[in-house]
């Protein structure tokens, strides 16, 4: 598992003694062992992009009508760098065709962001759960979806 040694110094840093006489990495200014521990562990559940790797499941709605709904799945199939490679399937509904496609996105920091000139598509990733939007063809669709 990867740590942020940066980050986790930040976070250390937030706790620390504002008078300037101790640093949390001094000799004289000794974390709480239990303080120390449970940065670590945050530190260490930071978010990946392998994390986004496997099948995505939701929904999604027409933003300009709410009532028009259905299930959506993305699958990410590959995280190389920046790049973000998977599929994206909107099964079809009484009111909507159906829609699938393969995508080549870039990935900045937690969000992934998908254009082509036929569609956009950006998705924020929070833990186990995915939610943003999409815009094919001038309609856009609210996204939500849970790592499956």
């Amino acid at each position: 598992m990867k740590v942020n040694v940066q980050k986790l110094e930040e976070v250390l840093a937030w706790f620390a003694p504002s008078d300037g006489l101790a640093s949390p990495t001094s000799a004289s200014h000794a974390w709480p062992s239990r303080l120390r521990s449970a940065a670590m562990k945050s530190a260490q559940r930071t978010w990946t992009p392998r994390r986004l790797l496997g099948e995505w499941q939701g929904t999604w709605a027409m933003a300009a009508s709410r009532s028009s709904t259905g299930n959506y799945y993305i699958t990410i199939n590959k995280v190389e760098g920046n790049k973000v490679y998977g599929r994206s399937e909107r099964p079809a509904t009484g009111k909507s065709g159906e829609s699938n496609w393969n995508f080549v996105g870039t990935l900045a920091e937690n969000v992934v962001i998908v254009k082509t000139p036929d569609l956009a598509m950006e998705l924020t990733v929070s833990g186990k759960n995915m939610a943003g939007w999409s815009l094919v063809r001038g309609n856009r669709f609210d996204l939500n979806l849970a790592k499956k």
